[in-house]
């Protein structure tokens, strides 16, 4: 009985470390110029442009060049020169792909933690390893869907060299 409580507690611990890996962008970058931006962004991204005078607007990317960008407001196409450009926040992309990883990790620490727990090769291992794989992965998943409902949407992905971005 010992060990079961053992096992439950080490793979809520899995899984709680899974999830604050899995949500954490292992790819996050930002560009140095609005050349490295075009690279990052996608048509029909959905981005909020500030501009130098703090006026927000939001909308889909149509295009974007070394010099401006367009986006799709309420149906008409808006052009951003660089020049005016003080921020770029992007709509931050579908949980789903985080939570998948936080499941996979969750679950492999999970099941890790539990074999090292019950060590043995009496049959018992394998149902234990696979309750640790379960609870594991359940908590990763959980603790990184979580996560997603209680942050920003979106991630600032430019901010104008010279032009400190607003909080």
């Amino acid at each position: 009985m010992k060990n079961n409580k053992t096992i439950a507690a080490l793979a809520v611990v899995a899984g709680l470390l899974s999830g604050s890996i899995g949500a954490t962008s292992l790819f996050a970058q930002r560009p140095s110029d609005f050349n490295q931006l075009q690279t990052m962004l996608k048509v029909d991204d959905q981005l909020k442009v500030i501009d130098r005078n703090n006026q927000t607007t939001s909308g889909r990317l149509v295009r974007i060049s070394g010099s401006s960008l367009t986006l799709l407001v309420r149906g008409n196409h808006q052009e951003f020169p660089e020049a005016i450009i003080r921020e770029i926040k992007q709509r931050r992309p579908h949980g789903a792909t985080n939570v998948l990883l936080g499941t996979a990790i969750g679950g492999a620490t999970g099941g890790v933690f539990a074999a090292a727990a019950h060590p043995g090769s009496d049959g018992t291992n394998s149902a234990t390893t696979s309750l640790g794989v379960l609870v594991g992965a359940g908590i990763g998943a959980g603790a990184v869907a979580l996560k997603h409902l209680f942050t920003k949407r979106y991630d600032t992905v430019f901010t104008s060299p010279g032009r400190p971005s607003r909080p």
